[in-house]
């Protein structure tokens, strides 16, 4: 497949040098991936600054284009410029060190990066993991086991964004996959104020995370030792708020005297 590989964590992280090692003997790869971290970047894109990117190498002849911008960034530049003649068959955003599940998706530069293929019509998917990013090598086995099944599969000729999320653990720990829904887990955020040396306050986000007790969300998945692969789109309508307004909006202008 030809296909192209992105991130949040950066083009030089470990997440993505195991996936392009485990993948590009089988794959016609492509990089494009942000110069620097940008976790937490969420679906930004750099308007009111100009922005560069270059070709880097790395070891194993490991190359790719690093973007001084965000994950969109690096996918729109791949898209419309490096490789506008390109078409690919598949993106794949990762692997990230941070579990990217339930409302952490809406903050996730990962998840976004692999969005944006997926609204230029293209198969993606997110893949991520813990912090602590243990079995990188394991992870990159297993996306190249699931490409493999995924290419045969009628599903993969719609334009599908999947977001995987890999437990901490080895293999022979693994229980198996199970296709989840977006949880509603959160974190209880907190501010932690400190000073700096010279007595100066700042301030560092904490929070203690509140898991999903739903059976099929994808945070109790990993709880539970099992891969969670959770289709996403990204129509944001409450279409019960949607049907009940329509009804009731003529009554809703006579309220308004506007």
């Amino acid at each position: 497949m030809k296909m192209l590989i992105v991130n949040d964590d950066g083009i030089y992280s470990d997440g993505i040098f195991y996936l392009w090692k485990k993948l590009k003997n089988i794959h016609d790869i492509e990089i494009v991936a942000p110069l620097h971290e940008q976790s937490a970047a969420s679906h930004s894109i750099t308007l009111f600054q100009p922005f560069r990117f270059t070709k880097v190498k790395r070891k194993n002849e490991f190359s790719g284009w690093a973007v001084e911008g965000t994950p969109a960034d690096s996918v729109k530049i791949a898209l419309s410029y490096l490789f506008k003649d390109i078409k690919f068959d598949c993106i794949i955003s990762g692997i990230n060190k941070g579990f990217n599940t339930s409302n952490n998706i809406l903050y996730s530069g990962t998840v976004s990066a692999a969005t944006e293929g997926y609204l230029a019509g293209i198969p993606s998917i997110a893949i991520s993991t813990s912090f602590e990013g243990d079995y990188l090598d394991e992870i990159a086995e297993f996306v190249k086991k699931f490409l493999e099944g995924w290419k045969e599969s009628d599903f993969f000729e719609s334009s599908v964004l999947l977001n995987i999320n890999y437990p901490n653990e080895k293999k022979e720990n693994i229980k198996g996959i199970k296709i989840t829904n977006q949880g509603k887990s959160f974190y209880k955020t907190r501010l932690e104020k400190r000073k700096d040396p010279m007595g100066k306050n700042y301030y560092w986000y904490s929070g203690d995370l509140k898991i999903d007790e739903n059976s099929n969300s994808d945070d109790r998945a990993i709880y539970e030792k099992y891969i969670s692969i959770t289709p996403l789109k990204f129509d944001l309508t409450d279409y019960d708020s949607l049907t009940k307004m329509k009804r009731e909006k003529d009554d809703l202008w006579k309220k308004l005297k506007y």
